[in-house]
Order: C-alpha cells, then sequence, then structure tokens
C-alpha cells in the first residue's frame, strides 16, 4: 500500500510541476509522466540494490582492514545516496524516456525536497513504540 500511495504521490509531483513550471518539468502529456513514473521506480529498485550491494563491499572492506573512517565514508554516502536517489531516478527517466525531462539544478533539489517530505513511510512514532 505503502508503495502504490507513494507512486501516486510522485506522478501528482511530476503532473503538477509540468501544470506550475512547463519549462522546468517538460512532459507530452499525462501518459508521458505516467511512463516517466514508472521508469522512476524500476530506477529505483535498481540503483537502491546497486547501492545496498556497494555498501556492503565497502563495511566488508573497511572492517578488513580496520579504518573507521572507511566504514563512516561509506555510511554518509549511503545517507546522501538515499536523500538524492529520487533525483537519480528522475534523471534516469529523463535519459529513458523521450518527451520527458527535467531541466535545472535547482528544480531537482525541490524535487527531492518535495518528494522526501510527502512521501508516505509505514513507520511508526516512537510514541505509539513506548506505549506497547
Amino acid at each position: 500500500m505503502k508503495r502504490i500511495i507513494n507512486f501516486i504521490v510522485l506522478f501528482f509531483i511530476l503532473y503538477l510541476g509540468n501544470q506550475i513550471a512547463p519549462d522546468a518539468i517538460v512532459t507530452n502529456g499525462w501518459k508521458t509522466t505516467l511512463m516517466a513514473t514508472v521508469i522512476c521506480y524500476i530506477a529505483q529498485t535498481i540503483v537502491a540494490l546497486m547501492m545496498i550491494a556497494i555498501t556492503a563491499g565497502g563495511y566488508a572492506i573497511g572492517a578488513r582492514i580496520g579504518h573507521m573512517w572507511l566504514i563512516y565514508l561509506f555510511t554518509f554516502g549511503l545517507i546522501l545516496i538515499a536523500i538524492c536517489l529520487p533525483a537519480i531516478a528522475l534523471y534516469i527517466s529523463g535519459q529513458v524516456l523521450d518527451g520527458f525531462a527535467v531541466h535545472g539544478t535547482i528544480t531537482y533539489a525541490v524535487l527531492i525536497f518535495m518528494i522526501n517530505i510527502l512521501s508516505y513511510s509505514d513507520k511508526k512514532s516512537r510514541k505509539d513504540n513506548s506505549n506497547q
């Protein structure tokens, strides 16, 4: 259910973004926006799996060598990529799909902010967990 809600939120962010700023988010119509959303979700899944594999390898190398800075570096990279994952997926969608493009670094920053704020999470609050 969480993925369906996030899919709908991403679609509406892209569609309304095109309506508000057609120079920043360019699409040929709602069908192109829908295809961009589908490609974005596929790209997010693939990039997330690659990120997990690379991070696990980095932790193994850092633990074997014994350098904590390497483990901190991979942790920071993991957090940074997790925050920027929607932008990476949108960039891939723009490269793969004709008729869809996102222009400008500021547009990507606004989209990252909007997607991360409006996305739905199943995590319960600490107050709910402490009462149980």
